[in-house]
């Protein structure tokens, strides 16, 4: 007995010890799933009704973590976007700096309006100082900025349905766990103390530095103009405010002025950067977007393959993803004012007819006679439904009561006005009308 006790107390530090393993394995397993098709909605929450945040493509392999109501929740990818209220963060030149915890806003793809973009996104607070590249402003309903917008840093998570992920291959879940990580949005780095200008610069063997550095070698003399020191086309402007840094003559980081090519893709980009602030500002229905996308798209396709012109890529592909977003909002904009103008057209067409067809006539209702499932004198007494003509969802006028033994079936269909005794039925909160009169206007079918 003795031994026994001796046995288990002796080997249970060892179980912990494997079982804690296997745990710490366990956790270590990333779980990868991929979209079964292309733009798969990638929204903020797990329900049908919260915003979208990006589209996914059938290629790309995310990270997950959890399943919530028929939902799976992964890591956003590259380049999705999330919302930085101006309360929280300062723009300057390409970045938004918070200035007090935050933990962001999820954009909304669908409506990129302030209003639309309420819900936290990161789980915990980011602290002030943290930097987020800018994308560009996005303003309220009204049209005035209440925001920036930024791409999402690391850590910023998405639910996906269920049924439009599927489990990533080996190989995929390797590949995916092999690439680069998302970058997290971190404070700024101390800026180096800046050191004071030496009268005499130290040889180099950097042909670009050296000869910017040249004039800089003999003592300034009292009649030695002080632009000899003073190098103020090396200092690269502060963007427009849409994360751009140009200034009139673009330097490369060696010191050396930029190509004049270079200048003219950095001077295309500020330029048409001002044209989307500007455009932001029309009213969305008649904005000019798709010619200023494809205006970017000339510019993009402009870059070449050299270092000086490819680092504005990724800005351009930016840009115009954004634009795209803004003609995709348009395009509901329009549709929506579309079926709004077709209504009121149908709506002033049918209270015309209505006044000709009553001309010189008082009802008490008109509307359009039809069978009622709710009162089918079956479960509940018989009544007839008088709907409405004059919009685009029929909604109940009145309910007609037929006299004892008096069938209306063979009005069904038709434009009636009704005159009749009854009020207002509390229990089914609209008008119950016995009628002493009821003339068709317009026979079912006629139009």
């Amino acid at each position: 007995m003795n031994l026994r006790r001796v046995t288990r107390t002796l080997i249970a530090p060892f179980v912990i010890f494997f079982a804690g393993i296997a745990a710490a394995n366990a956790r270590a397993e990333d779980r990868w799933v991929v979209p079964t098709r292309d733009d798969v909605a990638l929204r903020c929450g797990s329900s049908s009704v919260e915003n979208v945040v990006t589209t996914l493509k059938r290629d790309q392999v995310l990270r997950a973590d959890m399943d919530k109501d028929g939902y799976v929740r992964v890591a956003y990818p590259a380049g999705t976007l999330a919302v930085v209220p101006m309360a929280e963060g300062d723009l300057k030149g390409g970045t938004v700096t918070l200035t007090r915890r935050s933990r962001l806003k999820a954009y909304c793809k669908t409506d990129p309006v302030m209003e639309e973009c309420w819900r936290a996104l990161m789980d915990d607070f980011l602290t002030p100082g943290t930097t987020l590249r800018h994308v560009g402003p996005i303003n309220n309903r009204a049209g005035a900025q209440e925001g920036y917008v930024v791409d999402a840093p690391a850590g910023a998570m998405g639910w996906v349905l269920a049924g439009d992920v599927r489990a990533a291959t080996t190989d995929e879940a390797k590949r995916a766990a092999s690439a680069p990580a998302q970058p997290a949005a971190q404070p700024p780095a101390q800026p180096p103390a800046s050191q004071p200008q030496s009268t005499q610069s130290a040889p180099t063997t950097n042909p670009e530095t050296s000869a910017a550095s040249e004039p800089a070698t003999e003592a300034p003399g009292a009649n030695q103009p002080s632009s000899t020191h003073e190098q103020p086309a090396a200092k690269p402007a502060a963007g427009s405010g849409t994360g751009v840094h140009e200034a009139q003559q673009p330097v490369r980081s060696g010191g050396a002025p930029a190509r004049s090519s270079e200048l003219t893709v950095a001077q295309n980009v500020k330029r048409l950067d001002k044209s989307l602030e500007a455009l932001d500002r029309e009213p969305i229905e008649s904005a000019e977007f798709e010619p200023l996308l494809a205006e970017y798209e000339k510019t993009r396709h402009s870059i070449t393959s050299s270092e000086d012109e490819s680092r504005y890529a990724s800005q351009i592909d930016t840009r115009i993803d954004l634009v795209r977003m803004r003609m995709d909002h348009q395009k509901i904009t329009r549709s929506i004012k579309e079926l709004e103008e077709k209504a009121r057209k149908g709506l002033s067409d049918m209270e015309l007819r209505i006044a000709k067809l009553t001309k010189g006539r008082e009802y008490q209702a008109v509307g359009r006679l039809t069978a009622s499932v709710l009162y089918d004198g079956k479960r509940l007494p018989l009544l007839y439904r008088l709907v409405s003509i004059d919009t685009e969802v029929p909604r109940t006028v009145a309910y007609i009561n037929p006299k004892p033994g008096e069938s209306l079936d063979s009005t069904l269909g038709a434009i009636v006005g009704v005159n009749g005794e009854g009020d207002r039925d509390p229990g089914a909160r609209v008008r119950v009308i016995t009628p002493t009169q009821l003339d068709v206007l317009q026979a079912a079918g006629a139009e």
